[in-house]
Formats: structure tokens, sequence, C-alpha cells
């Protein structure tokens, strides 16, 4: 995954919300490209999908599996406050 937006920005967002919510809930993050299938289907959701590459790979594989109300897809990069 490409440093400057997938990686470092959805790191930022997690470790702000971690502070911000105490260290409570739980979801996965999919970001990148170049995944392995078998365990993007054991993630059972929340999901949060972000990144074009993502989504492009797994957005819709996930969303049909686990439905709209389990998976968020963020689509847009370097814009914290839409993810």
């Amino acid at each position: 995954m490409c440093r400057k937006r997938c990686r470092n920005n959805h790191l930022v967002l997690v470790q702000t919300l971690h502070y911000d919510y105490g260290g409570k809930g739980i979801c996965d993050l999919v970001i990148g490209k170049c995944r392995d299938l078998k365990a993007i289907d054991k993630l059972e959701g929340p999901v949060v999908v972000a990144g074009k590459c993502a989504v492009k790979e797994v957005g819709e594989r996930l969303t049909q599996r686990l439905g709209k109300k389990h998976v968020y897809i963020n689509n847009v990069y370097n814009n914290l406050a839409q993810t």
C-alpha cells in the first residue's frame, strides 16, 4: 500500500478513534491491494474498506457477504473527516 495515502492516513485515524473512544469497539480495516481473499472471507464485520485499491478489490465482495450495515466503504484518499 502507498504510505502517504492508505497506510499513514488510516493509521492516524485508527489511533485518533482509539483515544477518542477509550479503546472500545472493534472493526477490521482493509487497506491497500493484493490481499489474501481467504483472510478477507474470514472477516465477520464490522469492516472499513478504505482507499480505491481495496474498494475495487474487495468492497463488493464484503458488502454482499456481510451486508451494507456491516461494511463501510471509503473510496476517498486523504480525507480523514470523511473516513
